[in-house]
């Protein structure tokens, strides 16, 4: 009875987060990171290893305004991306995760993986796969070369908390 209750709420969850559009930017900061941080969860245990979620750190946001999506023009997202230590873990990029999210509606539409998967317009099309967690064999210079590519990461955070 007690596993039956939990999916229930756990349905309904997903229900209120995925099956209705948010303007994002019309919420208070600290609202609007709160949900996306629950939309880039929630996109990632559907899609992923729930391992990828386990970095030790905070997720960093970052806001683009004009990000070019596919073939289909630009649009203003949110982008949620968890950093690893990568004097513990080795992936193939410098996150474990990343989501991509709609500003206008709320809606994921792109997730990529440390392992160098993804998947692109989540928006449009049912992706039935799984994504296991692997982490890599280090090469020399390895570490730095993550470093690097994380503060990327970093510096983006650093602008979108200067816009408020």
């Amino acid at each position: 009875m007690k596993k039956i209750i939990i999916f229930i709420v756990l349905l309904l969850n997903n229900t209120l987060i995925f099956g209705q559009d948010i303007d994002l930017t019309a919420l208070p900061k600290a609202e609007r990171d709160s949900l996306l941080i629950t939309i880039a969860e929630q996109t990632a245990l559907k899609y992923g290893d729930p391992q990828y979620l386990n970095t030790g750190k905070a997720p960093l946001i970052s806001h683009h305004k004009n990000s070019q999506i596919g073939n289909r023009g630009t649009a203003e997202i949110y982008m949620v991306t968890y950093l690893y230590d990568p004097y513990q873990y080795c992936m193939n990029a410098p996150y474990t995760i990343t989501v991509s999210i709609f500003a206008k509606t709320g809606k994921a539409y792109d997730i990529g993986f440390g392992t160098g998967y993804g998947t692109f317009n989540l928006d449009i099309k049912e992706y039935d796969g799984y994504f296991s967690y692997k982490e890599y064999e280090p090469d020399q210079n390895w570490t730095q070369r993550v470093l690097q590519k994380q503060q990327h990461f970093i510096n983006q955070a650093a602008e979108y908390e200067r816009e408020e």
